[in-house]
């Protein structure tokens, strides 16, 4: 069968200019060629957002190459991909947006229910193959001052 196929590299595959896309024959287990030399653009992207305290608005600045489209996550204690992780705090932005290298920035509203840490990530997920494409780590969140209301 000499119909094209399409293949999606995986998006952690690192950049370079010595990638070939070989073929087998299957039967005879043996090579039957590769292509030339093929450039490969690694998946990238800037994740930024500063410490803040439970309860404040958080301006998120994003700017990706290599996915089409992202969600946003807030995990405690590592990177994660989905509400099923054990690092998975709560969505930031769980509608796919579309991501690319010219950059946009949100505001999310936190929750003044956080716990305080240093160990908060905002990470951004590829949409398609829930992937983590970014995290922007170390994030200290102070957890909100609250003050209980007392009524009579």
């Amino acid at each position: 069968d000499r119909s094209p196929w399409k293949w999606t590299p995986p998006v952690a595959l690192a950049g370079g200019n010595d990638y070939r896309i070989c073929f087998e024959d299957w039967d005879a287990q043996i090579g039957v060629g590769c292509s030339r030399a093929l450039i490969v653009t690694g998946a990238s992207m800037s994740v930024t957002a500063a410490d803040f305290v439970a309860g404040d608005a958080v301006t998120v600045s994003v700017s990706c190459v290599g996915t089409n489209s992202i969600y946003t996550s807030l995990c405690k204690g590592g990177p994660c991909t989905n509400k099923d992780d054990p690092t998975f705090v709560q969505w930031v932005r769980n509608i796919a947006q579309a991501c690319d290298s010219t950059g946009e920035s949100f505001t999310w509203s936190s929750p003044d229910t956080l716990v305080g840490g240093s160990d908060y990530s905002i990470c951004h997920v590829d949409s398609t193959n829930e992937q983590v494409f970014g995290c922007d780590s170390g994030i200290r969140v102070t957890a909100a001052n609250i003050v209980p209301t007392v009524t009579s």
